[in-house]
């Protein structure tokens, strides 16, 4: 498991403790972009195989379908790509939110412990 990963699965145990609805909403907006990631992958791959079979020479007017077909695909990609860009910036805020009243809560708790405040 790669570093960042681990600090990922770690912010989100975090998260899970103060909202858990809010970490399931992350972990599947991640697991539905690597899906998303993975059809990209092999629509492109597609991609090159017909560019290929067109310099080739192959059967033009067919070919010629199927990159006109999957160069929709890859738009309605792109359009999901941005789609998720929002949600992931939507989510980063609710987690910033949650962020924030923890350190308000453990500032006021802070301030409010007699004990403390000597220190």
């Amino acid at each position: 498991m790669a570093t960042n990963e681990r600090n990922g699965e770690y912010l989100l145990s975090i998260i899970e403790k103060h909202d858990p609805s809010l970490a399931n909403k992350v972990r599947r907006h991640l697991e539905h972009f690597k899906e998303l990631v993975r059809f990209e992958m092999k629509l492109r791959c597609l991609m090159t195989k017909v560019v290929e079979h067109i310099r080739n020479g192959g059967d033009q007017t067919e070919a010629l379908l199927e990159e006109a077909r999957l160069r929709r695909r890859l738009a309605d990609v792109n359009f999901l790509r941005l789609t998720y860009t929002r949600r992931e910036r939507d989510l980063e805020c609710a987690m910033v939110r949650i962020h924030f009243r923890t350190s308000l809560s453990f500032h006021f708790l802070l301030r409010n412990i007699p004990s403390l405040k000597k220190i």
